[in-house]
This record gives structure tokens, C-alpha cells and sequence, in this order.
């Protein structure tokens, strides 16, 4: 299974991939912007872990492109943000579930990698 994790903050992004990585995923990028991510939808990730706040452009809006390019790609939208509003717009535009950073644990992670295959 390969894993996008597209995320501006350094320190998530480790913690994240390391959880993957122990739950047996090795075949994760990771990108520090949504352009970056978007130039290498060609290799069709089978899920994206995407942030809502980036510096450049909002998880929102890369996420209406990569739907565009291929809207069967699994996007699980990640924020530090309890926000509803957010969360719903996430889902609309095409956002499988939504992660709260802040809740990140085993049986979390678990739920969403359940929603891949």
C-alpha cells in the first residue's frame, strides 16, 4: 500500500510516518506542501493523509485538486483544529474521515487503515 502524507509541520509528519511504519506500512512519502504532493499523484497513492493548515494553500483546496485528478484516491483529512465546520467541508469535497491530531492513537489509526482495502 503506498501512503502520501502531506504536512508542513516537520514534527507530525515524523510521528505519523513512524506510526505507519510500525503498523508494517513502509511505502510512505511525505511532501511539505500540496504542489509537491499534487506533481506526484502519477504514482497513485492508494490513501493521502493530508493537513488542513499549510503555509502556501490550505488542505481544502489541495484536496478539491487531487479529486479532480483522480477522485478515488482515499484522503484522510488531518488538523490540530476541532473545528466541525472544517471537518464537514473535508467530507463534502471528498475527504474519506477526518483526524484530529490530537487524538492520533493505535485503535485510531487503525480505523482509518480500515478504510484503504
Amino acid at each position: 500500500m503506498k501512503l502520501f502524507i502531506v504536512d508542513d509541520d516537520a514534527i507530525w509528519t515524523k510521528v505519523l510516518s513512524q506510526r505507519l511504519i510500525n503498523k508494517g506500512h513502509t511505502a510512505i512519502q511525505t511532501f511539505s506542501n500540496g504542489q509537491a504532493c499534487l506533481e506526484q499523484l502519477k504514482e497513485e497513492p492508494d490513501a493521502i493523509f493530508l493537513d488542513y493548515q499549510m503555509e502556501e494553500e490550505d488542505g481544502l483546496s489541495i484536496l478539491k485538486k487531487i479529486k479532480a485528478v483522480d477522485e478515488k484516491i482515499k484522503v484522510f483529512f488531518c488538523t490540530s483544529h476541532e473545528d466541525l465546520g472544517v471537518a464537514m467541508s473535508a467530507i463534502e469535497n471528498g475527504s474519506l474521515d477526518f483526524l484530529l491530531k490530537t487524538n492520533l492513537n493505535d485503535g485510531e489509526l487503525d480505523r482509518l487503515l480500515s478504510q484503504i482495502n
